[in-house]
């Protein structure tokens, strides 16, 4: 299966008319959240993970990932 993600940046995410920037959250820790309407899959950063104490487990299989590059 192949997906798409994207990485933005605040700023970005205000120019794209397919995309949903909002305040979420997720046990009462207030975080930003960036939707995409037309994406496959969510992902969340370990960061993200750590900061909400959420373990971390790996899932048999494998993925792909494609982002677009610039440049």
């Amino acid at each position: 299966m192949i997906g798409k993600v994207f990485a933005l940046s605040e700023e970005g995410s205000e120019q794209m008319d397919n995309l949903i920037r909002g305040t979420c959250f997720i046990y009462d820790t207030p975080l930003i959240a960036i939707i995409d309407t037309g994406a496959t899959h969510s992902f969340i950063s370990v960061d993200c993970m750590r900061r909400l104490n959420i373990p971390v487990t790996e899932i048999p299989g494998r993925m792909r990932i494609e982002t677009p590059s610039s440049g």
